[in-house]
């Protein structure tokens, strides 16, 4: 299999690729990570986010992730392809999807790419007090372990 740079325009431009994601229910997509940055490799993964339907069931997204990675893989000639639902999306990735990321698909009929952007954006901020009480209580923790791995440290040099 031929290992090659993926573009968002490529991808925007293939009436296959657009037909894959027709197929799929999928109203928005976007191409995120290093392939859309500019600094993906032959290797790097294609990182692809797709927001279904709001009234999606959860119970079909796997499914969906699923059949979208197995078709992306056959039409891109990449192994290294990752699918990500949008709709069970952390804030934060969600955030960095719409921040950093490349549309390369949106449903012309619903459009939804504004008003998910203010949702993401919303949700993103609401949960940020969240976001920093958790790296507090996760920087605290590094700090306690790295603490007792040195005091063990010193032990074992004092014993040896």
């Amino acid at each position: 299999m031929e290992k090659k740079v993926v573009e968002s325009k490529e991808l925007k431009e293939s009436k296959e690729f657009q037909e894959i994601l027709v197929k799929h229910g999928v109203v928005l997509a976007y191409l995120f990570g290093s392939h859309a940055k500019g600094t993906a490799r032959a290797f790097s993964d294609v990182d692809i986010a797709v927001l279904l339907p709001y009234d999606t069931p959860r119970s079909k997204f796997f499914d969906v992730r699923l059949a979208l990675t197995d078709a992306l893989m056959s039409l891109l000639g990449k192994n290294e392809i990752d699918v990500v639902v949008l709709n069970e999306a952390t804030p934060l990735l969600a955030y960095q999807v719409v921040r950093y990321g490349k549309i390369v698909y949106e449903d012309k009929i619903t459009s939804p790419s504004t008003s998910f952007i203010v949702r993401v954006i919303k949700y993103y901020a609401d949960t940020e007090h969240f976001r920093k009480i958790s790296l507090k209580y996760l920087n605290a923790a590094m700090y306690q372990y790295r603490s007792q791995r040195t005091a063990v440290a010193l032990r074992e040099k004092a014993d040896g």
